[in-house]
């Protein structure tokens, strides 16, 4: 069998194989073959030449080769083969410096993770921090904007701002109201109204406190509701706002009843309306003498004695007669009297006064006036037990119950009013 020998690295293998088996350049046309031996066939078909065609050796044989090739030529062979050479170099050269170039990008550039000494063979995962508690940073210091507030209306409301320091406390403020009938306040300081009267607002950031007082100045709506006439009746007591009344002159009047029943509900009637008739709770004089007239409501039945006092005697200034007491006595003066002179005693509303009836606590004003009804200064005022009433300057002031009489001295003359304390 015939070997050819390589022309770059000198190996001789078979001529069968179209390329070089151990640099894999490809066999030319007309590549130099010579006979096998025996070495050959110890090393599987082709010779290994230690230092390939660049050994001096080599060098020789080719050279030798190649004159001989050419003399059989003439020469232009030889060019053409190495032409084919020096690409095949040139394509030799590019390979390496690419594999070069290949081996140095993976090994140096930076991040990298064959360069990078950094990197852990066995790098953590991303998140592996260990979660720590945020610090405490106490509250040192708690005021408020303003120490007072004053709501004048239902649903009112009102911002109640803070200053903490330091300013990135961690403790929680806090709002409380004292009562929450009067007002209320949410998480973040607001209070609103709800009912007259007052609450204070406390306001707390850890061991820091601070209050803030709140004044509802104002009245809730009533609701009114209707309720049956009768099914429904008013809880307070059925009274008449007097017991005893005297009038001196026919068309003096009195309303009996000042309460919350309507007055136009009660049953009211006359004993004599000869001497006094009363319509809706007025009582108006009519005649001289004494009478009673009643007022009825839901069973309760009440009364009240009205004396009637007219024309006074022009010699003796006597005003009528003596009148009956509730409980079926004489009363020891009928009226106003006098030793002389055409006086006589009103309130302050110009009504005569004789007999006045008052509930302890209460008072009124006397005043003594001429014919005329024009008042007349200098009048001395006594009164018969001042335990039971108090008199100055005419003003009576009931103490305790009983009965007194009030005397005003004019000129050396009397002038009196009884006075009934229940």
């Amino acid at each position: 069998m015939s070997k050819i020998i390589c022309e770059v690295c000198g190996t001789s293998y078979p001529d069968t194989t179209v390329q070089c088996p151990i640099c894999g350049c490809v066999r030319p046309g007309n590549a130099r073959s010579v006979a096998d031996s025996k070495k050959s066939e110890d090393n599987g078909g082709y010779t290994y030449v230690k230092g390939g065609r660049f050994t001096k050796a080599n060098v020789r044989k080719r050279g030798a080769a190649v004159q001989a090739a050419a003399a059989s030529s003439g020469g232009n062979d030889g060019k053409n083969e190495n032409r084919g050479l020096v690409i095949t170099a040139i394509i030799l050269l590019i390979a390496i410096i690419a594999v070069v170039s290949y081996i140095a990008v993976q090994l140096f550039l930076p991040g990298n993770s064959r360069n990078d000494e950094t990197t852990p063979k066995n790098p953590l995962p991303v998140e592996t921090t260990v979660q720590t508690e945020p610090p405490v940073v106490p509250c040192k210091s708690l005021k408020l904007e303003t120490d007072t507030i004053t709501l004048e209306k239902q649903d009112a409301a009102w911002m109640i701002y803070t200053r903490v320091e330091p300013s990135n406390t961690t403790d929680e403020i806090v709002f409380t109201s004292s009562d929450e009938n009067v007002a209320t306040v949410t998480n973040n300081g607001k209070v609103v109204a709800v009912g007259a009267g007052q609450a204070v607002i406390t306001v707390t950031c850890g061991d820091k406190t601070a209050e803030c007082k709140v004044e509802c100045v104002f009245e809730l709506p009533t609701e009114e509701t209707t309720v049956p006439e009768e099914t429904t009746l008013p809880e307070e007591e059925f009274v008449l706002n007097r017991k005893d009344i005297t009038f001196n002159n026919k068309g003096d009047s009195w309303m009996l009843y000042s309460g919350s029943i309507s007055p136009t509900k009660i049953t009211w009637t006359s004993g004599n309306e000869a001497v006094a008739k009363i319509e809706n709770g007025k009582v108006t004089a009519v005649g001289g003498g004494t009478t009673k007239v009643y007022g009825e409501y839901n069973g309760e039945k009440v009364s009240c004695i009205i004396r009637c006092n007219f024309a006074a005697t022009p010699d003796t200034g006597v005003s009528g007669s003596g009148g009956v007491y509730e409980d079926g006595g004489v009363s020891e003066d009928g009226g106003s009297t006098s030793t002389g002179g055409n006086y006589h005693l009103k309130n302050l509303v110009g009504n005569d006064a004789s007999d006045v009836t008052l509930t302890v606590g209460s008072g009124f004003t006397l005043a003594l006036v001429d014919a005329n009804g024009n008042e007349v200064s200098g009048v001395t005022w006594t009164v018969s037990d001042s335990s039971v009433c108090t008199v100055s300057g005419g003003y009576v002031a009931a103490v305790k119950s009983g009965m007194v009489t009030v005397t005003a001295t004019y000129n050396g003359q009397t002038y009196s009013c009884i006075v009934r304390v229940s």
